[in-house]
């Protein structure tokens, strides 16, 4: 007998609700048996959930939510046998756009329970698993600007609302970066050490980065005025900012970023305490169901 699917839910993510009420009837539609389907008002809560399943050797366990969540649970799954199912129920949903998995909610069940287990990297840093970004700077300052009642209100639009706000308030700040390769310092608007192929919604960290690299790929803006960033904007949308002068790039095992003065920074949409940005890729290190045949 093949075993049931256990479902865990983040009800405060944006399509989380809507997940809720039709999960079950969507998998098992789809020939997919559902043991059952947990909601969380905690990330946390679901995260010790994650755990506890993995520890009974639950081979895989669904996890909806946004990029938040999905970042926040993986780290129950590093090294272990059982894969997450990741399920798109956020508003960016940058993780799952990087797997191939649709936004759609049937049009999801359907690819991931036609999928396959595959391996893919995880970033880490603050002592933390990461799936797509680490940010300082600007980014940083557009997650402290979103509106939680308008994101789950009206998804992308918080993130423009969130974006005015932070371009008012942004300040240059002085960057130091240490690769195993180099050693650089900048005048910097934003820098970010991504894990996967996409950041911010729909906009490639660079042409070449992905989930299977088997490193990071990391890049910071420079600051010298106020066209650096408006280039930067213009090309961001196909990859083409990490060719600008005004940007540095490189594909490191592993990053540090020192901000000065001290800046607060995020991973994973999660806003943490000024200090060093210490990040390193993990290849291979996340088991996760995905569409068959997707780039990753």
């Amino acid at each position: 007998m093949e075993p049931r699917l256990p479902i865990l839910l983040n009800v405060r993510s944006r399509q989380g609700r809507t997940w809720a009420e039709r999960a079950r009837i969507a998998f098992e539609t789809a020939g997919i048996g559902v043991q059952d389907v947990s909601l969380f008002q905690r990330v946390e809560a679901l995260v010790d959930r994650a755990r506890a399943l993995v520890a009974e050797g639950s081979p895989v366990i669904g996890v909806g939510g946004g990029d938040g969540t999905l970042g926040a649970a993986c780290g129950a799954f590093v090294g272990s046998e059982s894969a997450m199912m990741p399920l798109p129920a956020g508003t960016g949903n940058s993780f799952a756009r990087d797997l191939g998995i649709p936004r759609d909610l049937d049009e999801a069940v359907r690819a991931v329970s036609q999928g396959e287990v595959r391996k893919v990297d995880v970033g880490r840093a603050q002592g933390r698993y990461f799936l797509n970004v680490a940010t300082i700077g600007l980014t940083t300052l557009i997650a402290k600007s979103l509106d939680p009642r308008l994101k789950r209100a009206s998804g992308n639009l918080a993130y423009a609302v969130a974006i005015l706000r932070a371009l008012r308030k942004s300040r240059p700040f002085e960057l130091a970066i240490t690769t195993e390769e180099e050693q650089v310092s900048i005048t910097a608007l934003q820098a970010v050490v991504g894990n996967g192929r996409i950041h911010g919604g729909p906009f490639p960290l660079s042409p070449t980065a992905g989930l299977g690299l088997g490193r990071l790929s990391a890049y910071a803006v420079r600051a010298d005025k106020a066209s650096d960033l408006l280039r930067y904007s213009l090309m961001l949308s196909f990859g083409g900012h990490v060719a600008l002068r005004e940007v540095w790039w490189a594909e490191p095992e592993s990053c540090t970023m020192v901000a000065r003065p001290p800046t607060e920074m995020t991973v994973d949409g999660e806003v943490l305490p000024p200090g060093p940005l210490q990040a390193v890729c993990l290849p291979g290190a996340l088991r996760v169901v995905a569409p068959k045949l997707a780039d990753l």
